[in-house]
This record gives structure tokens, C-alpha cells and sequence, in this order.
């Protein structure tokens, strides 16, 4: 069909072709050339994810900044602040991408909130050095990296409170991981046939 009208089977390839050739984002060279398929403007779910991914890092170093000033001005290793860095990183991530959720966004904001909390102990265990040491940093950064990385686990070593740590951390995690779940999309049902 042509325009709500029957038409032969040439006249409707031909206004196949027509509209193909202007449709956004198609260019035909010729009316023998194949359409060429350019480029279409992002989108805003392209813009989405890196846009959630720099709130959440932005929220990930806040939420060190304070797991890390807690515990140096308190002196109290206190695991709930873990739930608070979480739900940080969780609501910043959903900010970022207006809403929009899903599995990379809840694996984005669990790798940043594991990040927050356990590269927090690295100016915790500095804040135990002696002022004016004399600390070679090349030799260092690589072994603190690695030492803050698994600081979570290391703390295991502790007994009961390594591992109560851990289960706030995994609830940490999870507080995380469920803030920036897809939403349920609530479409319009047709009643029509």
C-alpha cells in the first residue's frame, strides 16, 4: 500500500526507497546507490553512564574523605559508615544518569563503593605515621594500593570484628548495588486491537 491506496509491487518499492532516502540519518548518493547510513547525534542514554560514572566517583572520594576523617578524628573503626558511603555512591550514580538503572550502573556503583571504603585505610594507616618520617613514595604506593585493596579482607585477621566488617561491607555493597536498579518502566496499555 502507497498512501493507504493498493499499489503495484514497483510503486511501492519505489516509495520504499524514497522514504528510506529521506529518513534521518540516511544519505543516498544516487538513486542507484545503496543508502548510506551516517552517523545519527548522541542520544542521552550515550551521555548517561559517563555522566553517572564521574557523580559516582566524585561521591566514591567524598564517601573516602569521610570514612577516612571518621576514623582518624574519632579513633573508632565504626563499619556502618560503609551504609552511608553506599548509599552515597548509590544516589549519585542514579543522579548522574537521570534515573536510569541497570546492571552496569549497579556494578559501576559497587566496584566505587568497595573503592571508597577500602582505599579509606590508606590515610587511616598514614595518619599513624610520625610527622616528619621520611617516606619513600615510589617504593610505597604500590604495596599501600595493593594493602588498601584488600584491607576489607586483610581485617579478617582481627577475629569477630574483621568479620562483622566484612557483612557491614557486603551490606554496604548491596545498599549500593539495589539504589541503582532498572527502574520498572510503567508503559500505557492500548485498549485498542
Amino acid at each position: 500500500m502507497v498512501t493507504s491506496k493498493v499499489a503495484c509491487v514497483s510503486c511501492a518499492a519505489r516509495e520504499r526507497d524514497q522514504a528510506r532516502a529521506t529518513a534521518p540519518g540516511i544519505v543516498a548518493s544516487s538513486a542507484a546507490a545503496a543508502p548510506v547510513l551516517t552517523a545519527e547525534p548522541s542520544t542521552e542514554s550515550d551521555s548517561a553512564y559517563p555522566r553517572a560514572l564521574l557523580f559516582g566517583m566524585g561521591a566514591a572520594v567524598g564517601g573516602l574523605v569521610f570514612y577516612a576523617s571518621f576514623t582518624i578524628i574519632t579513633h573508632m573503626y565504626i563499619g556502618y559508615v560503609a551504609l552511608v558511603v553506599g548509599l552515597m555512591v548509590g544516589k549519585a550514580v542514579m543522579a548522574g544518569s537521570r534515573g536510569q538503572g541497570g546492571l552496569h550502573y549497579q556494578i559501576t556503583a559497587c566496584a566505587l563503593t568497595y573503592a571508597a571504603i577500602s582505599l579509606a585505610s590508606i590515610p587511616i594507616l598514614l595518619s599513624h605515621v610520625p610527622p616528619g618520617a621520611a617516606i619513600n613514595w615510589a617504593a610505597l604506593a604500590g604495596p599501600l594500593l595493593t594493602a588498601g585493596i584488600a584491607s576489607p579482607f586483610l581485617a579478617l585477621r582481627r577475629g569477630p570484628s574483621g568479620i562483622i566488617g566484612l557483612v557491614i561491607l557486603f551490606v554496604g555493597l548491596r545498599v549500593a548495588f539495589r539504589l541503582t536498579r532498572e527502574k520498572a518502566q510503567t508503559a500505557a496499555v492500548s485498549s485498542q486491537p
